[in-house]
C-alpha cells in the first residue's frame, strides 16, 4: 500500500508539473548507473544482465533522477518477467530513425505480451494476466509513470512483443543541444 501511494504521488507531480523537470545533458554511461543497483536481483534469477553504449551516442537532454527512474523501472520489469537462465539488455545509442535524438531499448527473454496487453500495458493500474506474474509485487502504476516521464521529456516509447518470446521498450528522447548538431 504505501508503495502505491507514494507512486500515485509521483504520477501526481508529474501530471501536475508540481516538481518540474531540471533539464541538463545526462550521459549515457550516467544512465547505465541506475541500473547497476538492479545487477544483485538479476544475478539473484540467474539472468545475464547485458549493457551497452554506442560510444558515438549523445548526451540526452534531460533530468537524470527521473531518466534513472525510467530505467530502473523497465530493467526492474524485464527482470521480474523474465525465467530463470534468460537474459535482459539495456542499450543506449543514436536514434536510428529520428536525427538529434537518443535511443534507449530494453530487451528481454520474457514471457512477451499479447498485442491487447500490448496496447494497455502503459495505461495506470494495468497488470499483466497474474497467472504470468513472477510475484506478488507491483502496482500497475509503474509503467504509467514511465510514459508520463518520457512524455515530459518530449520523447517517445514503445513496446514490441511476442508472447513466449520477450519483448523490447525502446524510448527515444531528444539528444542534448550540443550533441544534436
Amino acid at each position: 500500500m504505501t508503495q502505491m501511494v507514494a507512486e500515485l504521488l509521483e504520477l501526481s507531480a508529474i501530471e501536475s508539473g508540481a516538481r518540474p523537470m531540471q533539464f541538463a545533458p545526462v550521459s549515457a554511461v550516467e544512465l547505465l548507473g541506475a541500473v547497476d543497483r538492479l545487477r544483485p536481483l538479476a544475478e539473484g534469477r540467474r539472468l545475464q544482465l547485458q549493457l551497452g553504449v554506442d560510444p558515438a551516442a549523445p548526451a540526452i537532454l534531460g533530468d537524470a533522477p527521473r531518466l534513472g527512474q525510467v530505467l530502473r523501472n523497465l530493467v526492474h520489469n524485464a527482470i521480474k518477467f523474465t525465467p530463470h537462465g534468460g537474459s535482459v539488455e539495456v542499450s543506449i545509442g543514436a536514434a536510428r530513425d529520428s536525427a538529434g535524438a537518443v535511443e534507449i531499448r530494453v530487451t528481454d527473454t520474457g514471457c512477451g505480451l499479447t498485442s491487447e496487453e500490448a496496447g494497455r500495458v502503459f495505461e495506470r493500474f494495468y497488470k499483466v494476466d497474474r497467472s504470468r506474474q513472477r510475484d506478488g509485487e507491483g502496482t500497475g502504476l509503474g509503467l504509467a509513470i514511465v510514459r508520463h516521464v518520457v512524455e515530459a521529456h518530449h520523447g517517445r516509447i514503445r513496446v514490441d512483443s511476442v508472447p513466449g518470446r520477450g519483448s523490447t521498450f525502446t524510448v527515444t528522447l531528444p539528444a542534448a543541444p550540443e550533441a544534436a548538431g
